[in-house]
């Protein structure tokens, strides 16, 4: 099964549907990272199955209350983390720690190896510094995902995007999370991607 999304009126507002045009959540009640895992865990066949998910983001907005709820629900959760300082954090909410860097390939398939599921994002830079390539930084995280994810085998990816991230043009940096979609977008047939 597939999914589509419909854009409503006003920012930031979309309502998702299967395929079927049965209506799975509503955008405005949830937060997106946090919504598109309960529809992504609904693609499972066996809907009892507990899943091992690699969660990228450490503890940020998205990711700590999406782990807080796949955790309370019984999944084996891994949080990507480039802070050591927060693997007693995520270790207190049920969670393994992994790590290491998004900028490392090696790391990346090492940590989704055996993993039903990811959710991936871009997490922020520094955007005063004047020699970053934003766009560039964009696509190389998105290319570390894609190797990653096509080597370790993961079958399920949601990945955080943007509004305007349909457009190739005119959106100034939110054509990096164009950028990542398409990258993603380009895995195989039998990986299934939501973003």
């Amino acid at each position: 099964p597939g999914l589509a999304g419909m854009p409503l009126s006003g920012y930031g507002r979309c309502l998702f549907f299967r395929l079927d045009r049965k209506p799975c959540f509503d955008y405005n009640k949830h937060r997106f990272g946090y919504s598109c895992f309960f529809v992504a865990a609904d693609l499972c066949p066996n809907k009892n199955k507990k899943m091992n998910i690699i969660v990228t983001g450490s503890l940020g907005h998205i990711s700590l209350p999406l782990v807080k709820t796949l955790v309370q629900q019984g999944h084996k959760v891994t949080v990507i983390s480039s802070d050591p300082g927060k693997q007693a954090a995520i270790a207190a909410l049920g969670a393994t720690a992994a790590i290491g860097s998004l900028e490392d390939p090696a790391f990346l398939q090492n940590t989704f190896t055996g993993a039903d599921a990811v959710y991936t994002m871009v997490p922020p830079n520094n955007y005063f510094d004047p020699n970053l390539d934003l766009l560039a930084y964009y696509r190389r995280l998105g290319n570390n995902y894609a190797q990653a994810i096509e080597s370790s085998g993961v079958k399920r990816v949601v990945n955080l995007s943007t509004i305007g991230a349909d457009l190739e043009k005119g959106s100034g940096i939110l054509l990096g999370a164009h950028d990542v979609a398409e990258i993603l977008d380009r895995l195989p047939a039998a990986v299934t991607i939501i973003h």
